[in-house]
C-alpha cells in the first residue's frame, strides 16, 4: 500500500510550489494497493470519497491485523479486498 501524506491539487500544476490550505484541491491525495489479497481493479472511477484516516486500519486489515486507534478513525477501505 503506497500513499502520500498530502495533496498538491490539480490547479496550475506547472507553477505549484506548496500544498497549503490556500492551494485549490490540495487536500486531495491518492493511494495504490497491490498484492495477493487485493482486487486488480486498476484506477477507481467510482464517485466515492476515501480519507487518510482509513489508511492505517486498511493496511492492518490487509496484513490480517486489527488496528485500534486512540482517536476517531473511519472504516477500512473494503474496495481493495478480495476476501
Amino acid at each position: 500500500m503506497v500513499y502520500c501524506d498530502h495533496g498538491r491539487g490539480d490547479f496550475v500544476t506547472d507553477t505549484w510550489q506548496d500544498h497549503g490550505e490556500n492551494i485549490k484541491e490540495s487536500g486531495e491525495t491518492w493511494f495504490a494497493v497491490i498484492g495477493p489479497d487485493t482486487k486488480p481493479t486498476g484506477e477507481s472511477k467510482k464517485a466515492k470519497q476515501f480519507y487518510q484516516n482509513q489508511y492505517a486500519a486498511t493496511l492492518a486489515a490487509l496484513m490480517g491485523l486489527k488496528f485500534t486507534a486512540g482517536h476517531p478513525v473511519s472504516d477500512t477501505i473494503k474496495e481493495v479486498y478480495t476476501k
